[in-house]
């Protein structure tokens, strides 16, 4: 990607980062993006991130996808929103 919306490292860098350090390695990474193109989910996953959400967002799809990652059942999004 050439555009990055970090300070001086894009969030697939810092992802890579994160999964190669055996601490952080388990901590569920989502990527929450504009980049809907064709094969940008694809090169997101494969940077090690666990999940990937395309703007714009719903609450109750946001939320399912982070309790999916969480394994916390039951989470959903209050009433009347979506």
């Amino acid at each position: 990607m050439s555009k990055t919306m970090l300070p001086g490292r894009s969030g697939l860098d810092i992802t890579r980062m994160l999964k190669a350090d055996d601490d952080l390695k388990n901590i569920p990474v989502l990527a929450v993006t504009s980049f809907a193109m064709e094969g940008d989910r694809e090169r997101i996953l494969e940077s090690g991130c666990d999940g990937y959400i395309p703007k714009p967002i719903t609450i109750n799809g946001f939320l399912e996808t982070v309790a999916r990652h969480l394994s916390t059942p039951g989470l959903r999004a209050p009433r009347g929103v979506s």
